[in-house]
């Protein structure tokens, strides 16, 4: 590594202070302009990833979105069969089976979409950070908790990545 210092001799003149002055003013804005380029540089790279760890959960909610809604369908049919017979009996109609009361319908519980590297991004300040300056600011940054969590998912995919969660149609 190169060592830059100051010349040894004494400070006689004003011509001379001010040359000492300016070797440490652009000594100083160098190693500043350095350091700024470097931190720039890491935090494009942890907006990067941060984006790509979101695209992949994204993705694997919408995935999980696909079986729970399979399974709140076959729950919602469950759901209708047991008030069809709770229904006849009341009305003294001739008895209809029930469903069985361990169906395997019920046993699912459905998934609820995850915005973990999101919410643990914000928790840490690199969303703060990364996402100031970058064209996806705006709603990300004042999310309020009390927004429905759907529309809050919907608004970090807006926010946060550059290109789009590819969403299939039902």
């Amino acid at each position: 590594m190169l060592d830059v210092h100051a010349r040894h001799l004494s400070i006689h003149t004003w011509k001379d202070f001010l040359m000492h002055i300016a070797t440490i003013t652009i000594g100083l804005l160098i190693a500043v302009g350095l350091e700024q380029s470097v931190e720039v540089l890491h935090h494009r790279h942890q907006r990067e990833q941060l984006e790509e760890q979101m695209r992949g959960v994204f993705e694997t909610n919408l995935r999980r979105s696909e079986r729970t809604f399979k399974q709140l369908k076959a729950q919602h049919a469950y759901l209708v069969q047991l008030r069809t017979a709770i229904s006849a009996r009341l009305k003294g109609q001739p008895a209809m089976a029930a469903p069985p009361a361990n169906d395997e319908r019920m046993a699912a519980f459905p998934t609820f979409p995850s915005l973990a590297p999101y919410e643990a991004a914000k928790e840490n300040g690199t969303v703060e950070r990364n996402f100031r300056r970058h064209r996806y600011s705006g709603p990300c940054m004042d999310m309020d908790p009390t927004v429905p969590r759907r529309k809050r998912i919907k608004l970090v995919q807006r926010c946060c990545c550059s290109k789009p969660v590819q969403t299939r149609e039902r």
